[in-house]
């Protein structure tokens, strides 16, 4: 499986993994810090690639998705996990 739902800012979204995803991940992720950037650097490329597949303009702010990974909750934070790696 390489999509999840998930509720960010109180709304269920869609995150997308495939290579594109992988691609922005890595513009995003701060690799002498993995654990503390992971959650947001994934999130982050599943919600861009996840637009980018649906033909749908994706404009959302990094910063405000990290707001969002920080109120995310610890099922989602695993489930997220367990679909990206």
């Amino acid at each position: 499986m390489n999509y999840i739902k998930v509720t960010l800012n109180g709304v269920e979204q869609g995150l997308k993994f495939n290579m594109l995803a992988y691609t922005e991940f890595y513009k995003k992720i701060d690799l002498a810090n993995w654990e503390g950037s992971f959650h947001y650097a994934a999130v982050w490329a599943g919600l861009k690639t996840n637009a980018h597949m649906k033909g749908q303009e994706f404009t959302t702010a990094y910063e405000e998705v990290g707001d969002w990974v920080d109120e995310m909750s610890k099922e989602d934070k695993e489930a997220l996990t367990k679909v990206f790696l």
